[in-house]
């Protein structure tokens, strides 16, 4: 996933600040300037699944169930191991009354976080 090519490296870092810049603006409640900032993040370094998680979890905030799911999907694309992204997953499918998909992506999690 890591490289140890300088541009790729300097590209990444860019793209991390801009995240981190997100997830300020998440955490104060300010989803469209987090978007804003995770879309930036992302049309610099589109592997970066931190910030496709973070989109995920503010659109869910934002009651954009759909559009979260679509955001976690990437990131599990980019990560299928990474099982807290499996568990917001989960919690969209849920909000949308989808059980079978809430079943299937919780248990997925559960596997991944026990290291089955």
């Amino acid at each position: 996933m890591y490289s140890n090519d300088p541009h790729l490296m300097t590209v990444r870092k860019d793209a991390e600040f801009w995240c981190r810049k997100g997830a300020e603006h998440m955490h104060q409640g300010d989803y469209l300037t987090s978007l804003m900032f995770f879309d930036k993040a992302l049309r610099i370094y589109p592997d970066l699944v931190t910030a496709w998680e973070n989109k995920g979890k503010c659109l869910d905030d934002m009651d954009q169930y759909t559009q979260a799911i679509t955001c976690y999907d990437q990131a599990i694309r980019i990560d299928p191991g990474n099982s807290e992204v499996w568990y917001n997953k989960s919690i969209s499918h849920l909000k949308l009354g989808q059980q079978h998909e809430t079943e299937a992506c919780a248990r997925t999690a559960l596997d991944l976080a026990m290291g089955k």
